[in-house]
């Protein structure tokens, strides 16, 4: 399934999401337009933990908190809710073909955290 990610410069449609969310302009990217925004932090005035968000999915299980992010973005899990819910928004948009394809997140638990690892599409 391809997804369309909106970037400053366009759509950008592809295969994989990465794991990375930007705040900036009043909007919230998720996928390719946030990271394309990480090659030029300065520029575009970005901070990690604070309006740029990548790498948190290794923190999940944790009781780390960004304390100066704005609401809805202060923990590993509300920002892996964000990947999660862009796309399960972006399946919704195939409409009725979508019945035929499971998607899935894979898991490991350790000690301390709880891996995220691949979307895997295993349509039938």
């Amino acid at each position: 399934m391809e997804i369309d990610q909106p970037t400053r410069d366009g759509t950008y449609t592809g295969y994989l999401v990465p794991s990375v969310i930007a705040v900036h302009g009043g909007k919230v990217m998720v996928g390719e337009g946030a990271k394309r925004l990480c090659a030029d932090i300065a520029k575009y005035k970005l901070q990690q933990n604070r309006n740029l968000f990548c790498e948190c999915k290794n923190d999940i299980g944790t009781n780390i908190t960004y304390h100066k992010a704005p609401e809805g973005f202060r923990s590993p899990a509300e920002i892996g809710g964000k990947v999660l819910g862009f796309l399960y928004e972006s399946a919704r948009e195939f409409g009725p073909d979508l019945p035929n394809c499971r998607y899935t997140i894979l898991c490991w638990l350790t000690k301390v955290r709880i891996w995220t690892a691949t979307l895997l599409n295993s349509c039938d």
